[in-house]
């Protein structure tokens, strides 16, 4: 009998003839044998597993969903000392149907299961499917049977359920608590790790923690026996301090416990993706570059059928494979001090590798008054002056919106825009919901495309709120479908047809309606209070905090003018509060004088006496008369990609600097953002590349310097349309660079607009706010159009009529400081495959001993870092002539100071007055030479331009004599004691060395010194 656990059961038999190999057993045979029923019935979708011992001649019989002898399913399960032949039939009314068969190789015992999801049912031995087809149960009852010395000892069915599993590894509260494992068993060591700094507040963090293994091997599993239908895929970042030591890293699904499992992973030494089932091999890549140090995400499709393996969205190995259940096992094998990190574990149906997108921002950053805007949904909605509101978003496609409707009087209603335009009425799809009368009773009709030939739909009205769901697809150029749900009642339209005037366009509009009319903007109530006020910093205040009025909260206030200071807090215990100052206030006047801007109101307010009583005169909004709660109100399109660096940034990489969570503010170190530092010009690139029309919206920020203080915004930079190694390969949009005094487009290397900055209206104080980049670019008749804006405000509007080859990639950069990153919204016409990546480089390649004059040529920096490529011109592609002790000196990557030192011996100029050298530049090649002197390295200008062009300036030490040499070479002389002399400082050079100028944005990549730029160097000689 079956135990609530485990069944044990002997030769129970009833006589049946003996079965030839292949041969299919009859119904009669099967369903005569003598079975043993579990107590309880089976559910819809479940699994079993039994230790199965079968000697040759020996049968196990399993009934599956039986109601009686004549209507069941059965498998039958053989040895006949060659092979196991197993046969899976359906039963109905007595007549058999053999819906799955197969034959393995013998084996005495192994492991039987039995998996049935729906109809289908897979038959797995050891693990393996061996048999599946489709049986529709008539009854639920299940039981096994077996003969001739056969034993099967299993647990009774274990209902089963769709998979759906998630870990981002926020259990931790600190950056020194232990990991909660949760649902995770480890083997090795394992940790939480993060960036978090000893004052930072895991709540104010968008992802403070990973998952991080360090050893000889590492194993965290999670999951149940019985998981199956899904895919598993996970963040990784295996970071390589040792080169020496081993560093692998993967993820395993269908694991067994036992060591079997398909189990994807790369092999960074190696540069290899392998797929394995356990420790068998089934698939090695190509190598490729692996990119340690950065985030990449991994995702295995087990099967059955066949096994892949993806990194990066790339299929690198798939093999042929038949297991079908298991938990998932996260493994890493790092020696030394190297390390892996995970996070973002996703279990699932992950279809066409989309992983479910980020997790929320904690409730802080939503509720924070100054991070709200781009935090929450609310921030996204803009009312225009015609009473409806437009996201900010654009929709080339597909779009789907939700919201909850509420309860609507008589004459009240809404209309929903898809493919709007906000300056053409008559665009888009429009679809209207509306309470004609005093019956409970809602209509829904289309307004535009088959407005008056459609139906209307009615929809019975509740006491509550009713949540709307809808979605617009675009089915080609002339028609669209439009279907969701309203309060359980499905909405359904298609082949919508626009009608002749119709202009798609790209917006999602909401329009309150009051009889059938746009609803006027909320009133506005006058109000008059008497404020005290106080001193605090040798200012008077009264405890407010406000912003300018900008266009679009004139719009949506419904303000005659722009002017005034909007209130956007008002602090606890302060006057203001004390006489009644409200949030969403706006200060029109202060003592009969005019508030015309934030600027106006800190002249007025500070010139007034602390502890005097100042009048104020506010206009007061009152609620928003539509009734929604734009909190709630989200719109989404399938091809958006939205990322507030709540998981690990694997669809960016690292060209500059170290990019992870890092404080902006160091007066409250407790707050953390996504950030790029640690360099004197952080880039960050996509790895996906957009192609056509698209919008981009970014929140943008420079962190605080302990040494230079505020500075933000400075040099909140971007770059588009580019190839992910050269920002001169696309179009860059400069904002507030050069110390704030320019912004600029760059189209290349070239300046193609610029204006002087100006400090654009902001949601609080500079120091605090963060600054809205928008770029929009459209194809146009006349070539690309670039809109370009800052906090609501265009700062250019560009056409290139001749546009560069679009390369699809977005660079985020900065130059001399940091750049921090909120949130980052990519509305897309779509994006382009994902390329297989440049080929494995090898291990770090060494760097060969040299020698000049002055001692030993070398590089700053080692492996990925180094600062520059030296290699014996004879080894080179482009070998020069007519001297074989030539050397060839490339830059590794875009911009970088490019370092190449002579030597880092000390020198007397007395003995070594004059330094001389042969050599040939490439294109766009910038280098000085810099002399060490007295602990400050002074220039000497070579190929770049100099960086100051104060002839006083002591660390400007000249220019290079230059002279022709044969063919492309050119001579070079410099005599360094006589410009020494000319600045009098001393003759002692510590240290000498080529290096790109720090000027303008040539360190960037901007202006020269791409990535491979070279130039050659052949006898370096010093002397008299």
């Amino acid at each position: 009998m079956f135990s609530p656990c485990r069944l044990v059961l002997g030769s129970l038999l009833v006589a049946t003839a003996a079965t030839p190999v292949f041969a299919v057993p009859t119904a009669s045979s099967v369903s005569a044998l003598k079975y043993d029923f579990a107590d309880e019935d089976l559910e819809a979708r479940w699994s079993w597993r039994g230790a199965a011992t079968l000697p040759v001649g020996g049968e196990i019989g399993v009934a599956i969903g039986y109601k009686d002898a004549a209507n069941s399913g059965y498998l039958s399960l053989k040895n006949d000392g060659k092979a196991l032949n197993v046969v899976l039939q359906s039963v109905k009314g007595g007549a058999a149907t053999v819906v799955g068969t197969s034959s393995a190789p013998a084996q005495a015992k192994g492991e039987l299961g039995l998996q049935k999801v729906g109809n289908r049912v897979r038959v797995t031995w050891n693990g393996q499917v061996v048999a599946s087809g489709q049986i529709a149960a008539p009854g639920a009852q299940f039981g096994t049977a077996t003969k001739d010395g056969a034993q099967i000892e299993g647990d009774t069915p274990q209902p089963t359920e769709t998979v759906v599993f998630r870990d981002d590894f926020m259990r931790a509260e600190g950056p020194e608590d232990q990991e909660n494992p949760s649902e995770w068993k480890v083997a090795g060591i394992w940790k939480t790790s993060g960036s978090l700094g000893p004052k930072s507040d895991a709540a104010l963090n968008p992802n403070p923690f990973v998952f991080r293994a360090q050893g000889a091997s590492s194993a965290a599993r999670a999951g149940k026996w019985w998981w199956s239908d899904y895919s598993v895929s996970t963040s990784m970042r295996a970071t390589r301090k040792d080169t020496s030591a081993p560093l692998i890293a993967g993820i395993e699904a269908f694991s067994d416990g036992n060591g079997g499992g398909l189990r994807g992973e790369i092999d960074f030494s190696r540069g290899v993706a392998t797929l394995k089932d356990g420790s068998k091999v089934l698939a090695t890549s190509a190598a490729f570059d692996t990119q340690p140090g950065q985030w990449h995400r991994l995702r295995i499709e087990p099967g059955p059928g066949t096994a892949r393996f993806f990194v990066d969205g790339i299929l690198r190995a798939s093999a042929p494979a038949q297991r079908v259940q298991g938990s998932v096992v996260l493994r890493a094998t790092a020696g030394a001090a190297n390390f892996v990190d995970f996070d973002d574990v996703r279990v699932g149906n992950l279809q066409n590798g989309h992983e479910w997108g980020e997790g929320a921002l904690p409730e802080r950053f939503q509720k924070d008054r100054l991070m709200r805007n781009w935090a929450s949904d609310a921030g996204a909605w803009k009312r225009d002056a015609k009473g409806t509101y437009w996201h900010t978003g654009d929709f080339f496609g597909a779009a789907q919106l939700k919201v909850a409707l509420p309860v609507l009087k008589p004459g009240q209603g809404f209309e929903i825009i898809f493919a709007g335009n906000p300056q053409n009425e008559q665009s888009g799809i429009r679809y209207e919901i509306t309470r004609p009368g005093e019956k409970k009773e809602l209509v829904g009709r289309l307004k535009n495309g088959e407005a008056t030939k459609a139906a209307p739909q009615v929809f019975m009205a509740t006491a509550a709120e009713m949540p709307l769901a809808l979605n617009f697809t675009p089915l080609n150029s002339a028609s669209a479908s439009l279907n969701g749900i309203l309060g359980g009642t499905k909405i359904e339209r298609k082949s919508i047809i626009p009608v002749p005037l119709f202009v798609r366009g790209t917006k999602l509009g909401i329009r309150p309606l009051q009889s059938g009319k746009p609803l006027p903007p909320p009133a506005l109530q006058k109000v008059t209070v008497a404020s005290a006020t106080y001193e605090r910093e040798n200012r008077t205040m009264i405890g407010i905090n406000f912003t300018p009025v900008t266009q679009d909260l004139a719009h949506h206030l419904g303000l005659p003018d722009g002017l005034g200071a909007a209130v956007d807090n008002v602090e606890d215990q302060s006057p203001a509060k004390s006489a009644g100052v409200r949030e969403g206030d706006v200060i029109r006047s202060v003592e009969g004088s005019r508030i015309t801007d934030v600027e106006s109101m800190r002249t007025i307010v500070g010139g007034v006496k602390p502890g005097a009583v100042i009048k104020l005169e506010i206009l007061r909004p009152q609620a928003d008369a539509s009734g929604l709660n734009w909190e709630n109100a989200s719109a989404t399109a399938p091809s958006v990609l939205d990322y507030s660096f709540t998981a690990a940034p694997v669809d960016w990489q690292s060209a500059r600097g170290t990019w992870d969570i890092a404080e902006r503010w160091t007066c409250s170190p407790q707050w953390s953002f996504f950030a790029g530092q640690d360099d004197a010009s952080p880039l960050l690139w996509s790895r996906f590349a957009t192609k056509g029309d698209w919008t981009l919206e970014a929140y943008l920020a420079s962190p605080m310097d302990l040494a230079r203080g505020e500075r933000s915004p400075t040099d909140l930079n971007i770059t588009v349309g580019g190839d992910g190694v050269d920002l001169s390969s696309g179009y860059s949009f400069i904002f507030g660079g050069n110390a704030r005094s320019v912004n600029q487009i760059r189209r290349g290397d070239a300046v193609a607009w610029e204006k002087p900055f100006v400090m654009p209206p902001g949601v609080g104080e500079t120091h605090q706010d963060w600054f809205y980049v928008r770029l929009e670019r459209r194809q146009t008749p006349q070539g690309a159009r670039f809109r370009y804006s800052v906090n609501g405000r265009e700062l250019a509007n560009y056409i290139d009529p001749k546009p560069l080859a679009d390369g699809g990639h977005i660079g985020f950069w900065t130059l001399n400081g940091g750049l921090s990153i909120a949130r980052v919204r990519l509305w897309n016409a779509g994006l382009r495959v994902p390329e297989a990546g440049k080929p494995f480089s090898g291990a770090t390649l060494s760097q060969p001993t040299i020698t000049n004059a002055l001692g030993n040529w070398s590089t700053r920096g080692q492996g990925s870092d180094v600062s520059a490529r030296i290699i014996p011109a004879s080894l080179g592609a482009e070998p020069p002539k007519p001297t074989p002790q030539a050397l060839m000196i490339t830059n590794p990557r875009s911009g970088g100071d490019w370092t190449t030192y002579v030597t880092r011996k000390a020198f007397n100029t007395a003995l070594i007055p004059t330094l001389e050298w042969d050599y040939k530049v490439g294109q766009g090649v910038k280098v000085n030479l810099y002399a060490l002197v007295d602990d400050s390295w002074r220039e000497i200008v070579f190929t770049g331009d100099a960086t100051s062009t104060d002839e006083s300036d002591v660390n400007q030490l000249g220019r290079v004599t230059i002279t022709p040499g044969q063919g492309e070479w050119k001579h070079a002389r410099f005599d360094i004691a006589k410009a020494l002399r000319l600045k009098g400082i001393g003759g002692t050079v510590e240290s000498l060395a080529f290096a790109a100028p720090d000027q303008d944005y040539l360190r960037a990549g901007l202006g020269g010194n791409h990535r491979g730029a070279t130039y050659w160097i052949s006898k370096f000689r010093a002397g008299k």
